[in-house]
């Protein structure tokens, strides 16, 4: 029930990127998406997944989170819930997201390149 977007931007290009990413959101709510696209974000997707299995952290990480908020799904059964998943039901759930909250992470610009370890200690 969760989408999430990241993305790294420079702060000035903010509203720039938010409409871009709200565009494409609205190209997915019209079905303007091939099936080579919806192919390519599944193998994504699997390939992710198939990785958690070779680090024990990420392992921990999927079932722990999927622990907290109840939910009983191995990443085989995750894997074939992406394989079967249509267009018809992205568009669906596209279609019924909104965005509730947005952030910026922005650096303080406390590390610099240009100083010295010792420097950068004093700070």
């Amino acid at each position: 029930g969760i989408l999430l977007v990241s993305c790294g931007i420079d702060v000035k290009n903010y509203e720039i990127a938010k409409k871009e990413i709200l565009a494409q959101l609205s190209d997915i709510c019209d079905g303007n998406f091939d099936d080579y696209e919806l192919r390519t974000a599944k193998k994504s997707l699997i390939n992710c997944y198939k990785q958690i299995v070779d680090n024990p952290l990420d392992m921990q990480s999927f079932y722990s989170g999927r622990a907290v908020v109840g939910v009983n799904e191995s990443i085989e059964e995750c894997l074939d819930s992406i394989s079967a998943v249509t267009k018809e039901q992205i568009i669906s759930i596209a279609r019924k997201t909104m965005c509730i909250a947005e952030y910026f992470v922005e650096g303080n610009g406390a590390y610099d390149t240009d100083i010295d370890s010792e420097e950068y200690d004093e700070q």
